[in-house]
């Protein structure tokens, strides 16, 4: 389901933005239907409920970090940038605010992580006035977080995603599919496309 901040303001979430990079007709089908609830995204949320208690009880010593204010599922919106999203922790520190992700993955670290990382870093930065350097994915399997530095090459890739997700909700037409026919198997659309081969 679509976001309710994202459906009261026009605006696209950092969700949209994941889901692009896995392939880009899930964002068209987000946009014009209600999403499916599948069995792995129901274990998702369970496994993210249990990690913030978890993460209630521990230090921020798996981000390096010797303080910080943590703050839960923080909803975040900026009309301006035109982007929302409910992130799973938030660190706030007097000099700057760190976006974290928990992932029910052992990782490796990839493009779609690090583009979602920035853009939850840029709703953080404009709603708390602070600066962000850098966020970190926690992968919840292996009870490890990958810091990731915000650079400008990254913002800018992450600000041409978003247009890139706004102009296919923009435009309601189906872009084309991911080539990687592996990722069909599992997806909650597949009987929206006609031109993926079927089970």
């Amino acid at each position: 389901m679509i976001d309710d901040v994202a459906r009261a303001t026009a605006t696209i979430t950092v969700t949209d933005l994941r889901q692009y990079n896995y392939c880009p007709r899930v964002v068209y089908f987000t946009g014009m239907v209600p999403r499916p609830l599948t069995g792995k995204m129901r274990e998702g949320l369970v496994a993210h409920e249990e990690e913030i208690d978890r993460e209630h009880r521990r230090s921020l010593r798996p981000y390096k970090l010797d303080d910080g204010e943590r703050f839960y599922k923080v909803r975040l919106c900026d009309t301006t940038l035109g982007l929302s999203a409910v992130l799973d922790m938030l660190v706030v520190r007097d000099t700057e605010v760190i976006p974290i992700e928990h992932k029910m993955s052992n990782g490796p670290i990839a493009g779609t992580h690090r583009a979602q990382l920035m853009a939850y870093g840029l709703l953080a930065s404009s709603s708390y006035g602070l600066s962000a350097k850098r966020g970190f994915v926690y992968w919840l399997p292996r009870r490890r977080a990958t810091e990731v530095p915000f650079t400008a090459d990254l913002e800018t890739k992450t600000r041409r995603l978003t247009a890139t997700v706004r102009e296919i909700r923009a435009r309601e037409a189906l872009p084309e599919p991911t080539p990687q026919l592996e990722k069909c198997t599992d997806c909650e659309f597949r009987r929206f496309c006609g031109d993926r081969p079927r089970r």
